[in-house]
């Protein structure tokens, strides 16, 4: 089998998603992630982020975020707030897309996953 493959890594809601076990920080986390995916050669990754979340909680959510893109990592729309499709409607959902990119194009990244809105 002589083909060529595609594959993304993806993480979901960095830095922001559940609790953190013990002494560890979300940005003990995102180093890890960022230095396993360059001692193996990974190629770039997405990190998801709601950046509406990044105010809730630990003081340096941001501060994370920053280090994912000065270490090459790609920010991906997971929208600002995590809304629930089921309970909102399309249009509320579409603009907190909206909301949430204009933050990630603030982050100065010269590398965003986006996905076309269709409204």
């Amino acid at each position: 089998m002589d083909k060529n493959y595609n594959m993304s890594i993806t993480f979901d809601d960095i830095p922001v998603h559940g609790s953190v076990a013990g002494e560890i920080s979300r940005k003990d986390i995102v180093d890890f992630i960022l230095s396993a995916t360059k001692k193996h050669d990974l190629p770039s990754m997405v990190g998801f982020v709601n950046m509406g979340k990044l105010k809730e909680g630990e003081k340096n959510h941001e501060e994370v975020v920053d280090e994912w893109v000065s270490q090459g990592g790609m920010l991906g729309n997971h929208t600002y707030s995590h809304l629930d499709l089921r309970e909102v409607s399309a249009q509320e959902f579409v603009c907190d897309i909206r909301k949430n990119q204009e933050l990630i194009v603030d982050k100065k990244t010269t590398q965003i996953f986006s996905v076309s809105i269709f409204t």
